[in-house]
Order: C-alpha cells, then structure tokens, then sequence
C-alpha cells in the first residue's frame, strides 16, 4: 500500500497554471485577513472619539433634570419665599403674605399697622400676615399663650371667631365701643370699630378686662 501511494505521488505532475492557481489561493486568505485586521484598527481609533460624542449626548438630555427637579408642586398651591426689591423678606401661604415687620405689612396693604405697646406676657414670636390683601393679622405668642390682632378698612366683624360665648358684654374703652366675649374666667375675644378701622384682639387663654382695657389703651394713645 505504500508503494502505491508513492507511486502515485511520483506520477503527479503539476502544471504551471495549477501551481499559479495554488498560490493565488494561498495568498488571497492572508490578504483578507490583513484587510479585516486593518479595518479593527481604524474602528478602534475612532472608538474614544464616538463615546465622548455619546457621553456629550446623555450629559445634554440628563443635567436639565437633574439641576431642575420636577417637585411635583404646582406655584399656586406651594409655599415659597420671594424676595421683593426695596421689601423685606416675604413667605407666600395659600395666598396671605408674611413679612418681618409691622412697617413691611403696613407698605403692602397701604394702611397702617402697628405692633402692639402693651401685652399681658413676653412673646417668643411674633408674625405678621397680609390676609389676601385684605386685613392685617399680627401674632404674638409663647409657650403658654398668645394674642392675635386684626385690622381692616371699614365697620365689619374681623375676628373670624363666631363661637357662642356665656359672657358677652360692652363696654367703653378709649373713647370706643368694644364688645368682650368669653366666660366666667376672663375674655377670649375683643372686637370693635372707629370710624374709619375695625379692630379685633383674641387671647389663649382667656385674659382678664384690665388687660384688654390697658392693650386697647395703649393702642389708642400709639395713634
């Protein structure tokens, strides 16, 4: 067997068309590849330069979310602070107005307001509102008590308190009608009017006549 393999290996002769046809397809494969090994190459050295051109793209799309959040908030039904030129620091709720100062809420609601001289105790707070550009609301507090004062144009009740009290009486203090409500152990409430404001003072807890005469007293010689 082999003999005959020799024997035919001998009888092989090879043209020279089908040695030129060999080494064509010997040669065509390496040519291919070093084709396909250059192509990796030019990929490669462009590569930094497509991601940097994503990286751009995706920091284009994501920083204006990401610098202004979504707060889920509409402006009308948010608190905020603003800032008025020539004014005071001011907090906007629900549509009353906060300032620092009586001065402040008096420039904004165009009459004037004023802090009160006398109070039956030390406040830790004091706020001052513009109640939808209607009526002025000043509140002194502790931890113990407090006194909320309201002023607005005109002749009508300001106090928002409609509560039934036992005790509701008149009497006249610096020269004006004021009607005290309250109970047996002292007045919650104090509303009355001049001619041109009307005046509300409430107390937590009750307080007694003297001090409310000598809070309205106090007012009255401020003006």
């Amino acid at each position: 067997m082999r003999k005959t393999y020799q024997e035919i290996m001998e009888n092989i002769e090879v043209t020279p068309d089908m040695r030129e046809r060999i080494l064509k397809n010997i040669q065509q494969p390496e040519v291919r590849k070093a084709s396909s090994k250059y192509r990796g190459k030019t990929f490669q050295r462009w590569y930094p330069a497509v991601a940097c051109v994503a990286l751009l793209l995706c920091a284009a799309l994501v920083l204006p979310r990401l610098l202004s959040p979504d707060t889920g908030t509409s402006p009308d039904s948010a608190s905020s602070d603003t800032d008025f030129p020539g004014e005071e620091q001011t907090t906007i709720v629900n549509g009353m107005v906060s300032y620092d100062s009586a001065a402040a809420l008096s420039a904004a609601l165009g009459f004037p307001v004023e802090d009160l001289a006398e109070l039956p105790f030390t406040p830790d707070t004091v706020s001052y509102l513009d109640c939808w550009g209607e009526y002025a609301e000043i509140t002194y507090e502790n931890a113990d008590a407090s006194v909320t004062f309201r002023k607005i144009p005109g002749q009508e009740d300001i106090s928002g308190d409609y509560n039934v009290y036992d005790t509701v009486t008149t009497q006249t203090i610096a020269g004006e009608e004021v009607t005290l409500k309250g109970d047996a152990d002292g007045y919650f409430l104090a509303v009355w009017s001049d001619d041109t404001y009307s005046y509300a003072l409430s107390f937590t807890p009750q307080v007694e006549e003297e001090t409310v005469t000598a809070i309205i007293q106090a007012m009255s010689a401020s003006e």
